[in-house]
């Protein structure tokens, strides 16, 4: 795992926006940036889930979340501008923004592969996630240090039956390159990507079916890379893959 010891109060006082609350990786993220003091804004399309993890993040006597129920694959560009509103006119700043969205269609080759499956994972894989930069950016450079973490995979270079899922994870890849480059001397906001390696999520469960989940890492396992990446212990680093299930701090 990547050996990372988070400092108490690490977060305190920062703005983190968590896209896709509701699943595994975000939700214990959402949690865990909450514990170390951050107000955490949860997005998801389903807001019974969001209230759940809302109760819970205040049950445990952290600073209050803020709820935003948005449905990736079917919103309009006013709808990421009416969170990017939203943000700045109840904070004035953004310090974090984590990307958990991620889609997986039924694995096939690429001429079985349904045009809807492959729009949809390309909607909510990389559309979303590159609307939500493009939006948020300008309240995050008022930040004195922000960052924007994606999640990555090691199927991105391609593997048969895996295309539009590879697919967009090139495109992430891609995105979080250029974005970190852009940002380079002009602003405080980094950008990373995060590989998680095997997590037991619904969605490994769906791509490996015999799979055992129990030999597989927690979300909570994995959280040590989401806690260092949003803190100011990786102030310089920025345009990197960090491994999750990995003692290095990078690739």
């Amino acid at each position: 795992m990547f050996n990372y010891s988070i400092p108490d109060n690490s977060l305190s006082g920062k703005i983190i926006l968590v896209t896709d609350a509701i699943q595994e990786i975000g939700y214990t993220a959402s949690i865990a940036y909450a514990k170390y003091g951050a107000t955490v804004i949860i997005l998801g399309n389903d807001l019974e889930k969001l209230e759940v993890l809302y109760d819970e993040i205040v049950h445990c006597g952290y600073p209050e979340p803020v709820i935003h129920h948005i449905d990736f694959l079917n919103c309009k560009q006013q709808d990421y501008q009416e969170v990017a509103n939203s943000i700045n006119t109840n904070f004035g700043v953004l310090n974090g923004l984590l990307l958990t969205n991620e889609y997986l269609a039924e694995l096939r080759p690429i001429l079985q592969t349904p045009e809807q499956q492959w729009l949809s994972s390309f909607q909510l894989n990389v559309h979303s996630c590159f609307f939500m930069c493009k939006h948020l950016l300008a309240v995050m450079r008022k930040s004195n240090n922000a960052s924007i973490i994606l999640n990555s995979h090691d199927v991105s270079k391609g593997r048969a039956y895996w295309g539009a899922y590879s697919a967009t994870k090139a495109a992430i890849e891609s995105l979080m390159y250029t974005l970190a480059d852009e940002e380079d001397g002009i602003s405080s906001v980094r950008v990373n990507c995060i590989n998680p390696g095997a997590v037991r999520t619904k969605l490994r469960a769906q791509a490996y079916p015999l799979e055992d989940p129990l030999s597989l890492a927690t979300a909570e396992d994995i959280m040590p890379t989401y806690m260092y990446l949003m803190g100011d212990d990786s102030i310089d680093t920025s345009g990197k893959i960090i491994n999750a299930q990995h003692k290095n701090h990078g690739s």
